[in-house]
């Protein structure tokens, strides 16, 4: 039934997210560079951001639905033009 299939899908979906916040920290801990991180559902974007803020503290964007269209554009420019955002999570 529905009900079964989703919770399955939701068991699936968390490994895959713990596994996808584990890379990300590699990434950040080996200094890869600056790095586009997309991710489709708000709650990847929760953990992700969860991550990135243990990690980076404040050095990173995020730009979501939520994300008022007048402030990205600020957004991108300081991720294109400061070397210290590392991550613009999309």
């Amino acid at each position: 039934d529905n009900r079964k299939v989703r919770e399955t899908l939701a068991v699936v979906a968390d490994v895959k997210l713990a596994s996808c916040c584990e890379y990300v920290k590699e990434l950040i801990t080996n200094g890869c560079g600056k790095f586009l991180l997309f991710a489709h559902h708000r709650r990847v974007l929760d953990s992700l951001q969860t991550v990135l803020e243990k990690c980076l503290q404040d050095r990173f964007i995020r730009i979501d639905g939520s994300t008022p269209q007048q402030k990205r554009p600020d957004l991108v420019y300081r991720f294109q033009q400061d070397s210290t955002c590392h991550v613009a999570l999309l």
